[in-house]
């Protein structure tokens, strides 16, 4: 300490500190990660739920036909989050198998280029609860706009 004074930048550490800072480091990057994670999940519900409400929104036409074939609104609308639902299930089932995958390679890649023990786990567990908070999410989000192009008049069917 006394080598070096007081330089800006410059601090002695014993073992011991160093070593708790850092972790206190790696906990707080890992923290941070997991807010990340979170944010993008969300971020991607709302993403997919808008996509399938533009779609959903655009068959306001041929739901309306559908009607004057003598569906009512409650039908409409089930099969509309019915629909929505196979597509969020095989797209999340795709998107799981991808990031799986994907995970598993990097770290391989990780372990065989830089050394880093990166262990690899499949956590079915976090798997099924992403693949649910998705759902739940886009599904909650898809629901008011699939009930209003559920509601559509029969007349609208004959404006295409």
């Amino acid at each position: 300490e006394r080598a070096i004074g007081y330089r800006p930048g410059l601090r002695v550490q014993s073992f011991r500190e160093r070593q708790a800072q850092y972790a206190a480091d790696s906990r707080q990057g890992l923290h941070a990660l997991s807010e990340i994670a979170g944010m993008l999940l969300i971020a991607a519900a709302l993403a997919v739920a808008s996509a399938l409400s533009a779609a959903i929104w655009q068959r306001r036409a041929r739901l309306a036909a559908l009607k004057i074939q003598g569906y009512d609104t409650a039908q409409l609308w089930r099969a509309v989050l019915l629909e929505s639902a196979i597509v969020l299930g095989v797209g999340c089932a795709i998107g799981a198998t991808a990031g799986v995958y994907g995970h598993a390679l990097a770290s391989r890649w990780l372990r065989l280029t830089t050394g880093f023990p990166a262990p690899f786990a499949l956590g079915l567990g976090e798997v099924f609860l992403t693949f649910a908070l998705l759902a739940i999410i886009a599904l909650a989000v898809l629901s008011l706009p699939g009930l209003a192009a559920a509601r559509a008049p029969a007349r609208a069917a004959f404006q295409e």
